[in-house]
Order: structure tokens, then sequence, then C-alpha cells
């Protein structure tokens, strides 16, 4: 059996860079296809208005030396537009600083291989964002009483006291 050392250097190069060209034309083409098939859920979350982040943590690692790296999947507000995002923290967590560098992308626009590893957690993130947003709406309809409250107490003073000119 020939090994590539066999095979006469410019016939290798040749050869190996064709092969390159053919998987490179494939993994774009899955990676346009990637890209069509979320579009649908990114549409769908641009209806709802959230107006509301949310971040799944997806995958961390640590080594020795404290370095870190975690990578997150969510809905957030990226470069002025609201969608599926991406996000990426590293740093150094060393005798109790956390210095940390913070990339966000939308999910298209993001590492190839982030897309790919991020799909399997979308379900995760739905039922994140299913908790935030019923957070956010008992919230704001707490609020929103005690507006209403002060707003009404407010006015109750206010009809009390002459208008002086």
């Amino acid at each position: 059996m020939a090994t590539n050392n066999d095979v006469p250097l410019k016939k290798r190069i040749t050869l190996s860079f064709q092969q390159l060209s053919e998987g490179a034309a494939r993994l774009n083409r899955a990676s346009d296809d990637l890209a069509v098939a979320i579009e649908p859920l990114d549409a769908a979350f641009r209806l709802l208005n959230l107006g509301l982040t949310a971040w799944y943590k997806y995958d961390v690692d640590e080594d020795d030396s404290g370095e870190f790296w975690e990578h997150y999947v969510g809905y957030a507000k990226v470069d002025g537009k609201w969608g599926l995002a991406l996000s990426e923290v590293t740093g150094t967590d060393i005798e109790m600083t956390d210095e940390h560098d913070n990339k966000e992308w939308l999910f298209n626009d993001a590492p190839r291989q982030m897309r790919v590893e991020a799909i399997p957690h979308i379900p995760s993130l739905l039922d994140k964002l299913v908790h935030e947003v019923n957070n956010a709406a008992a919230s704001l309809e707490e609020k929103a009483a005690i507006a209403r409250d002060v707003v009404s107490t407010i006015d109750a003073v206010t009809r009390k006291k002459p208008v002086t000119k």
C-alpha cells in the first residue's frame, strides 16, 4: 500500500488541494443550510417582541493556570439587533481576580464550530426564555400596580390643593 510519502510532492499537493476544495464547497453548503434552517426561529422570536436577554451556558472549560472559556446560546440584542445569539467568555480567574473578555454574535455571524455545537442546546434556551419571560411579566405587573398607586395618591393630593397662578 502506497503512503503519502510515496506519492510525488506535486501530485500529492494537487490531490490534497482538490480534496480540500471539494470539502470546503460541501462545508459551505452545509453552513448555508444551517443558516436557512435557523432563520424561521429567529423570525418567530422577532414576532414575539420579547425585549429581554437570556443566555444558556452549554459548555465550559478551565485549565490548571486559571484560563477559562464558556460558551452560551441566547436571545439578546447584538450590535443593535435582537436575535438568536452566541457568546464566548474567555479569561483568567486567578486569586479571585476575574478578568474576562466577552464576545457576542448573532447566531449566523458566530464562528461555524460554535453554531454547530449550540444547536442541541436551543431547547434548553427556550426553557430558560419561558422562565425569564414569566418572571419579567410578574415583576412588571407588580411594578405597574405600584405605579398606579403612586399616580392615584399624587392625583388625590393635587385635587385637594388649590391651583395657584
